[in-house]
């Protein structure tokens, strides 16, 4: 009885310090496992407004349209994989710890592009591996890019994750100094988004069998692939 008192505690406590943060009902919900009038009915009586509506973010590759989103979700990311106790599924402690660590680093100005919420999405994707951190190497800095899964995974949906003659949320260039970067064939051309040399010099290198793999299943498209 004392623990079940103790963790109903607890999560009521992590379900503030959430809201407080800014999160969203369906973000309580899930990690909180509060009803969804007691998650709308805390948001309103902490914050004194009520739950906000409107689409939740799906995918990093919806959140990251802008660089300066870009850059605040890859330091978040790098954050969120050096502090997270569970490395298999989302939790409000990881979450909470984190995204804190991310309003300590920098301006209001910087960080406030990326929801708590937009957080959790890119959280659940490092886990699910489908985001990966890459170092640049122009400046060295380590930014938020898809991995060949990840590519896979959005090909369908998100046409412009394999599109680069398209503007769009691409996750290839570096949101520190906007150098763009790509997969290349150790011919030294491009690869495609299907893992083929684009100069079909026939190399058998090790990138270009991992992304074949992971886009087995997704629509072909022969257009140079996002960098790691």
């Amino acid at each position: 009885m004392n623990g079940s008192i103790a963790r109903s505690h607890q999560r009521q406590g992590q379900a503030i310090a959430l809201a407080l943060m800014g999160a969203r009902t369906p973000l309580l919900i899930e990690l909180c496992h509060v009803s969804t009038a007691g998650a709308r009915a805390l948001i309103r009586e902490v914050t004194g407004a009520p739950p906000r509506g409107g689409a939740t973010p799906s995918c990093a590759c919806t959140i990251c349209k802008l660089p300066a989103t870009h850059l605040a979700a890859s330091v978040f990311a790098a954050i969120y994989r050096a502090t997270r106790t569970d490395t298999r599924r989302l939790t409000a402690p990881d979450l909470i710890l984190s995204y804190g660590m991310l309003l300590e680093c920098g301006t209001s100005e910087q960080i406030d592009c990326l929801s708590i919420d937009a957080a959790a999405v890119i959280a659940r994707e490092v886990i699910s591996g489908h985001c990966i951190l890459t170092e640049c190497k122009d400046c060295g800095e380590h930014f938020l890019t898809l991995s060949p899964s990840g590519i896979a995974a959005r090909a369908a949906t998100v046409p412009d994750v394999v599109n680069t003659s398209r503007k769009g949320a691409r996750l290839q260039a570096c949101p520190f100094c906007r150098h763009e970067v790509a997969w290349h064939c150790q011919c030294g051309a491009r690869l495609t988004a299907s893992g083929e040399c684009s100069h079909a010099c026939g190399s058998d290198d090790p990138r270009q069998r991992e992304l074949r793999r992971a886009t087995r299943r997704a629509p072909g498209a022969d257009n140079p692939a996002p960098g790691v």
